[in-house]
């Protein structure tokens, strides 16, 4: 794999990368409703421990969970 280690938390899941090719990395991942309503996807980011101020993000969402 491309990554060391990993820590999955409530509010957050960090990836610790040995390696990360030059063309970048796509990270996919699933989400199961278990309730129906409208729910507000925080936006994902991403932070290099050391790279200090180099900050992405992706656009929030939200999603409607139909019963």
């Amino acid at each position: 794999t491309w990554y060391e280690r990993r820590e999955a938390r409530d509010s957050r899941v960090t990836w610790f990368p040995w390696w990360i090719p030059k063309q970048g990395l796509d990270s996919v991942y699933l989400l199961r409703f278990t309730n129906a309503g409208t729910f507000r996807v925080a936006p994902a980011r991403v932070e290099p421990m050391y790279t200090p101020g180099t900050v992405s993000w992706t656009e929030p969402q939200v999603l409607e969970v139909k019963p």
